[in-house]
């Protein structure tokens, strides 16, 4: 397989929207708002790098000052690209943040994930003693994930195949393997959303 321009594609489709979590960046100065920085586990970059290029994807790893700094090479369809992890200071899982931080980082240089970097920043309640947002402003956050504003749009990607030669596949994985019967979905497919959620990957 190669790392083709639909395999890139395929990668950097969004996550779905429920796959979002968010963290705090910078708080105001008596911390009852903070900026809400948009995150997907790794998980999820896993799946989508099976989903897309099967077996043909590896990483490896160097690991340096102690475990607070590791490199990442990921190489995914016989192309090779390295990013580098940091833990921040008093991290207790030094090692393993440092590890998904670069794993996360050389993904983006395939196009996976690097939407996240892209989203509008946008600051909404927090509270300072539960250190957590509260729950109105993770659903307004949340909202403006599911309704496409930036973050994450609907996730066409993830749609499954229902039939067919590639049934049960995801389309972002069509996309890689199989543009031709893509756009033969979404120009024909008797289901409407499976339809548009075609047209809008091709687009």
């Amino acid at each position: 397989m190669e790392l083709t321009h639909e395999t890139m594609a395929a990668l950097a489709q969004p996550f779905p929207a429920e796959a979002i979590q968010w963290k705090p960046g910078a708080t105001s100065g008596d911390k009852t708002r903070a900026l809400a920085l948009a995150y997907v586990d790794l998980r999820h970059y896993i799946d989508r790098l099976n989903e897309v290029a099967g077996p043909d994807w590896s990483d490896e790893y160097q690991v340096q000052d102690g475990g607070k700094v590791v490199v990442c090479r990921l190489t995914v369809c016989g192309v090779t690209r390295s990013d580098v992890g940091e833990a921040p200071p008093n991290d207790e899982n030094t090692a393993t943040t440092a590890l998904a931080q670069a794993f996360k980082r050389a993904c983006v240089k395939f196009g996976l994930g690097a939407y996240l970097y892209r989203l509008p920043r946008l600051w909404v309640e927090y509270d300072p003693q539960k250190r957590r947002f509260t729950d109105g402003a993770l659903a307004r956050l949340q909202h403006a994930v599911s309704n496409g504003n930036g973050a994450g749009g609907n996730g066409n990607g993830e749609v499954r195949i229902p039939a067919g030669p590639h049934a049960g596949k995801t389309l972002s994985w069509v996309l890689a393997h199989d543009r031709p019967y893509l756009e033969r979905i979404a120009a024909g497919a008797q289901d409407a959303d499976l339809r548009e959620a075609a047209r809008a990957l091709l687009n």
